[in-house]
C-alpha cells in the first residue's frame, strides 16, 4: 500500500510539472492578468438580453420615432432596467472595478455616467456618445453569440512572456516586472499604460479596423500576433518610464524647458514603443508620407524658435500642442485622401480611418526613430536613446542624407 502511494505521488508530481511547463501562459486567474471587466461586461449583457424578451420589435418602433420621443422612449427604458435589482448590482460592480478605476483617470470624454446610461438601453437602442461607446457596447450585445467564444479564445492565446521580452528589446538590459494588465471592451482609445498599470481595449485593438457590416462574422481572421505586439508596446512605456524621469527637468525651471522637455520624451517613447508593434499598410504610408512629415517637422521647428524667443506664451503653446492631437491630424488625413476621395466618400473614408491620423508626436517619434535604426548600429543608439532622450536629434539628423534640410531638427 505504501509502495502504490509513493508510485501515485510521483505520477502526480509528474504530471504536475507536464501542465506547468507545457504552456509559458500566464493563467486567466495570474495577479497580472485581469480579465474580469470584459467577462462581467458580458454577463451583464446576457442578463440584459434575458430581462428583456422581445426587445427586438420594441427596438423596431423606438427606432421609428422622432429624435424627441426616441430619446424619451430610451429614457424610459434605462429606468426599467435601472429597477431590476440584479442589473443594478451588476452594473455597479463592474464600474467599480479596477479596470474602469484605471480607464476613468485616463479618459476625460468617457465617464461612469456614459456608461452607465449606455449599458441601461441595452438590448435596445444605441445613442451618439464621446468614442462611438455606446455605438459599440451596443453591437457587442447584439452579437453576445458570437463575442463571448472569440473573447474566451483570444484571451487564452495571448502570450504575456512574449510580449515582455518583445519590450525589452528596445530597453537597456536588466530585470523588469510585469505589470497589471487589466482588459476592457468599449472602443473609446484603444491602450494605454498609466500609473505602472496597463488598460487594454480588445474591441478596440483587435476589432475597429474591420468593416463594420462584417466585423462579428471575421472574428476568425484576428491574430493575437496584433494583441501581443500592443501590448509589448505598452510594457515598454512603463519599463521604460525610470530611466526617462531621472532625466527630467527640474520642477523648478520655467515653462518652457519643462514642456520642451516633456514634448520631446513622449515623441522619443512613443517612437520606440511602436517599435514594438511596427506600423503596416495605410498607417505606415501616411506617417511616412513626405508631405506630412515635412509639414510636422517645419511646425515643430517653428514652435520651438517661438519658445527659444520669447515669441509666444505658455497657453498659447498649449493651444497649439492641443490642436496637433485631432484637429491638425484630421485635416492632414482629409488633404491625404482628397486626391482619390470628393464630398461625402471623402468624409466617410476620414470618419473611417480617424484612429490612424497622423499626430505630431506619434509621426515625428516613428519617423525620426524609424530613420535612426537605417543607421550603422542603430538599434543600439535607439536603446542609448533611453538613458538620455534629448540626445534624439542629434541622432536623428545625423542619419539623414545629405541635402535634407526640410528634414532635418533644429535644436
Amino acid at each position: 500500500m505504501k509502495q502504490i502511494i509513493i508510485h501515485f505521488t510521483l505520477l502526480s508530481i509528474l504530471l504536475f510539472s507536464l501542465i506547468s511547463c507545457g504552456d509559458n501562459k500566464p493563467a486567466a486567474n495570474d495577479k497580472n492578468f485581469d480579465a474580469q471587466s470584459v467577462y462581467m461586461l458580458l454577463d451583464l449583457m446576457e442578463l440584459l438580453v434575458e430581462k428583456n424578451p422581445g426587445y427586438q420589435a420594441v427596438t423596431a418602433s423606438i427606432d421609428s420615432l422622432k429624435s424627441q420621443d426616441r430619446s424619451a422612449a430610451i429614457d424610459d427604458i434605462m429606468n426599467k432596467n435601472n429597477d431590476i435589482p440584479e442589473i443594478n448590482q451588476k452594473l455597479t460592480v463592474l464600474l467599480d472595478s479596477p479596470a474602469y478605476k484605471l480607464y476613468y483617470k485616463q479618459f476625460k470624454n468617457v465617464n461612469h455616467a456614459t456608461h452607465k446610461m449606455t449599458l441601461l438601453a441595452l438590448p435596445y437602442a444605441w445613442f451618439p456618445t464621446p468614442g462611438g461607446v455606446s455605438r459599440t457596447l451596443y453591437e457587442i450585445c447584439l452579437n453576445l453569440d458570437k463575442m463571448k467564444p472569440w473573447v474566451e479564445e483570444i484571451l487564452s492565446q495571448i502570450d504575456f512572456t512574449k510580449s515582455h521580452n518583445l519590450a525589452i528589446e528596445w530597453l537597456p538590459k536588466g530585470d523588469y516586472e510585469i505589470p497589471p494588465v487589466h482588459f476592457i471592451m468599449d472602443g473609446n482609445g484603444d491602450a494605454f499604460a498609466r500609473d505602472g498599470e496597463v488598460c487594454f481595449d480588445l474591441f478596440s485593438v483587435l476589432l475597429s479596423h474591420l468593416p463594420r457590416e462584417r466585423k462579428f462574422d471575421m472574428l476568425n481572421t484576428v491574430s493575437v500576433t496584433n494583441a501581443e505586439n500592443v501590448l509589448a508596446h505598452e510594457l515598454f512605456h512603463i519599463y521604460a518610464s525610470p530611466f526617462l524621469k531621472s532625466k527630467d527637468a527640474p520642477i523648478n525651471l520655467d515653462w518652457k524647458t519643462t514642456q520642451k522637455s516633456q514634448l520631446v520624451k513622449q515623441m522619443v517613447t512613443e517612437g520606440i514603443a511602436m517599435q514594438c508593434n511596427p506600423l503596416t499598410g495605410f498607417k505606415k504610408e501616411i506617417f511616412e508620407d513626405s508631405t506630412v512629415v515635412t509639414y510636422w517637422i517645419s511646425q515643430f521647428n517653428s514652435m520651438m524658435q517661438a519658445i527659444d524667443n520669447d515669441k509666444v506664451t505658455e497657453n498659447e503653446y498649449k493651444e497649439w500642442l492641443s490642436e496637433t492631437y485631432f484637429i491638425v491630424p484630421s485635416s492632414l488625413l482629409s488633404e491625404y485622401f482628397s486626391k482619390d476621395y470628393q464630398d461625402k466618400e471623402l468624409e466617410q473614408i476620414v470618419r473611417d480611418n480617424m484612429i490612424d491620423r497622423p499626430t505630431l508626436i506619434y509621426t515625428m517619434g516613428w519617423w525620426m526613430v524609424s530613420n535612426i535604426l537605417k543607421t550603422e548600429n542603430g538599434k543600439e543608439k535607439v536603446i542609448g536613446i533611453i538613458s538620455d532622450y534629448r540626445t534624439i536629434f542629434e541622432e536623428y539628423n545625423n542619419s539623414l542624407p545629405a541635402a535634407s534640410d526640410d528634414l532635418k531638427i533644429i535644436f
